[in-house]
């Protein structure tokens, strides 16, 4: 959405399962918001977070939150895996509603034929009277 703020986008990206796996994103997201912005992202994501698994080791240095660009490949990484999940369960969703629409489509066409069917047999009916 091209009106997205930042605001909006970490909102987003907080509330996804994925970042519940990964506090060290979440807590870089809202420490990159201004203030007053951030307190209130805290406020909404805080349930999700503290419900979250404890914090991942993500940048094998013993403990140490990584800094810089070290953050960056955790990050991506945790983000592109939460993006193939959606896309799996986006093409799972186009695979589902595509039978179902073929379905449906067999289903009105059968009907339409039966209403042919009914017709013509009524017309010869009538003929008969």
């Amino acid at each position: 959405e091209a009106s997205m703020t930042m605001e909006h986008a970490a909102e987003v990206v907080l509330s996804l399962n994925g970042s519940r796996h990964a506090p060290a994103l979440a807590s870089m997201i809202r420490d990159r918001l201004p203030v007053g912005k951030a307190a209130a992202l805290r406020g909404r994501a805080a349930l999700a977070l503290d419900q979250a698994d404890p914090p991942l080791n993500m940048s094998g240095t013993g403990g140490k939150a990584p800094k810089g660009y070290e953050a960056l490949a955790p990050a991506t990484e945790l983000l592109n895996g939460m993006y193939k999940e959606a896309e799996t369960k986006l093409d799972l969703s186009i695979i589902t509603c595509s039978r179902f629409e073929r379905n449906q489509i067999m289903l009105m066409q059968e009907a339409t034929r039966d209403v042919a069917s009914f017709n013509g047999q009524a017309a010869d009916a009538r003929g008969q009277v």
